[in-house]
């Protein structure tokens, strides 16, 4: 008897011992799969950055037209427009919000959902019932299979979801008109660094070469001065006087090609080309000042209409309603309806397949009991929106008078820039003529050079600040240089090069009203010269007035962004 109890605590004492091991060794292998699952840092590789430096350098530039003619002001903003990166990362953008919106719209559609399972056992599911009166048990028993496999197909259909699903879709939407006036601001903003850059790049190729002539001229005759001092011809005073009014003038001039020399990378990067690409551009004959007489209200009602900010702020405004909606329709009961058709491989069943319908209906109490702080909330942010959107538009309200004031003044100062020009410029081809053969000449003549070269540099300034301050009146306004149809990518640079050469002539001469299509089609049909891509200002201009003439009396629109505008809203209300 003693032995049997003791051989049955000794087995109860293996079992525990086993039971413990077996923990221990569940604990171990739970702890390796935890580890095995903890990501450290992996910086990327030497190899890996130059093969991704690589392929960016392919990608970057893979596109792009090559760059085999002189560079024309409208085929610098053509290329921006197409090939900037900055501008192409916009338009990704623009694309995947609407993208999304279409993504979104699937979520007002009913959930059809199929499902599987397998389920195996070690044991089977065996239980026995008591019985309530007489508290006696019958044999145990089991109606499933140990191994056993289920499936169904589920249409679930409700209509809180529905709701909440419409304005969410609604939200996207306008978060994808959103994108697209991010992208016209992002392109308003390239224009208008183009209108800038381009005139300081050909400020440097046309001064470059008079700047190492001034320079060369000058350090000649230094040397000359030096080697006159040390014969002691001339008392080292005047020498030394005249020695740093050369110096004086070289420093000037190296001030100005260091404030120019880096206009072409600048340009480069704009219109996406390689920086150590030599390209010309194609400086015209003579700098033409915009015409701009448009009045303060008419501005102003083209900047309200037209202005991204402006239109993000009124979209961001709908969000804020539809959001206020949203929160309302969470508050409501949800009416669902659920239909299934099921299958369940047990053999105990009597009918292994069946189908199933049926409604139900949910209601989340606690959210309908903060209803009121829910509506309060919602309206507090509906206001908060109406606040940015109105003092956004008291910015470009502001910013349209600004920017008017901006542009006259820089007129100004480039056309005193440009009399001091011909008059520097007068002055030293007098003194050229009449140089003496004497030092003193010499120093007359280069400190002449220099101004004149000084003087055309303010020029050059000015009219790029003067081009500047124009393309940011045109951007407070929201005008598009280019209508949306225009970027469908198959028009090549030089038919997008005419489109935006008409619209600028359109813009220059202040003629809003002109017939877009008919002015587009008279630059079209000028002479290209392939070696030299330029079109002349005055013959442009005179067959843009022709064309004009023949516009019937009815005034076209102005083919601003409302078209682009108009089909996006019409594809967002779809």
């Amino acid at each position: 008897m003693y032995r049997l109890a003791g051989s049955i605590h000794g087995i109860e004492m293996m079992v525990g011992v086993t039971k413990i091991k077996s923990r221990k060794v569940l604990i171990l292998i739970c702890g390796a799969l935890l580890s095995g699952c903890a990501v450290a840092p992996k910086p990327l590789t030497s190899e890996q950055l130059v093969t991704q430096w690589v392929a960016d350098s392919n990608d970057m530039f893979k596109d792009a037209e090559k760059l085999d003619s002189k560079l024309t002001f409208a085929s610098a903003v053509a290329r921006t427009l197409n090939y900037n990166l900055d501008k192409e990362a916009k338009s990704i953008e623009e694309a995947l919000a609407f993208k999304r919106m279409d993504l979104s719209s699937m979520d007002e559609l009913p959930n059809f959902v199929a499902s599987a399972g397998y389920v195996m056992r070690d044991k089977k599911l065996a239980s026995s019932s008591q019985d309530l009166a007489t508290g006696s048990s019958g044999s145990p028993s089991f109606s499933m299979d140990q191994e056993n496999g289920t499936a169904d197909l589920g249409l679930t259909w409700n209509v809180l979801d529905f709701g909440l699903s419409y304005y969410q879709s609604k939200t996207a939407a306008d978060r994808a008109l959103i994108a697209v006036e991010r992208r016209r601001k992002a392109e308003h903003e390239l224009i208008a660094q183009v209108r800038s850059t381009y005139w300081r790049a050909v400020a440097y190729q046309t001064l470059h070469g008079q700047i190492k002539s001034v320079l060369a001229e000058a350090q000649n005759a230094l040397s000359a001065s030096k080697a006159v001092e040390s014969e002691n011809v001339k008392s080292p005073t005047e020498a030394l006087r005249y020695q740093k009014s050369l110096l004086e003038t070289m420093r000037q001039m190296r001030a100005v090609e260091q404030q120019l020399s880096t206009a072409p990378y600048e340009l480069a990067a704009l219109i996406n080309v390689k920086p150590s690409t030599k390209f010309k551009l194609a400086a015209p004959d003579r700098l033409v000042v915009p015409h701009w007489t448009m009045p303060a209200e008419r501005m102003t009602a083209i900047a309200f209409e037209n202005n991204p900010d402006i239109h993000e702020q009124a979209y961001l405004s709908r969000i804020a309603s539809n959001d206020s909606h949203s929160e309302l329709i969470k508050a409501l009961p949800g009416v669902g309806l659920a239909a299934n058709l099921n299958y369940d491989s047990n053999s105990f069943m009597v009918d292994n397949y069946w189908a199933d319908i049926g409604p139900r209906l949910s209601w989340n109490l606690i959210k309908f009991a903060h209803l009121p702080k829910i509506q309060k909330t919602s309206k507090l942010n509906e206001e908060a929106v109406k606040a940015r959107r109105l003092a956004v538009r008291m910015a470009v309200l502001a910013q349209v008078y600004i920017a008017e004031r901006r542009f006259k003044d820089s007129v100004d100062m480039y056309k005193q820039a440009d009399s001091l020009y011909r008059v520097d410029s007068r002055l030293s081809w007098v003194l050229n003529q009449q140089a003496a053969a004497d030092a003193a000449g010499d120093l007359e003549r280069i400190s002449a050079k220099a101004s004149a070269i000084a003087s055309q540099l303010r020029r050059f300034e000015t009219y790029a600040q003067m081009q500047k301050a124009y393309g940011r009146l045109q951007q407070t306004l929201g005008r598009d240089l280019l209508p949306a149809k225009s970027f469908d990518g198959k028009n090549s640079i030089d038919s997008l090069t005419d489109t935006v050469e008409a619209r600028l002539i359109q813009w220059d001469k202040g003629d809003k009203d002109a017939d877009f299509k008919v002015v587009a089609a008279a630059v079209k049909s000028l002479p290209r010269n392939k070696d030299a891509m330029t079109v002349s200002t005055a013959a442009t201009a005179k067959t843009a007035a022709t064309a004009k003439t023949a516009v019937l009396a009815s005034k076209a629109n102005d083919l601003t962004t409302d078209l682009s505008r108009n089909i996006l809203l019409a594809k967002a209300d779809k």
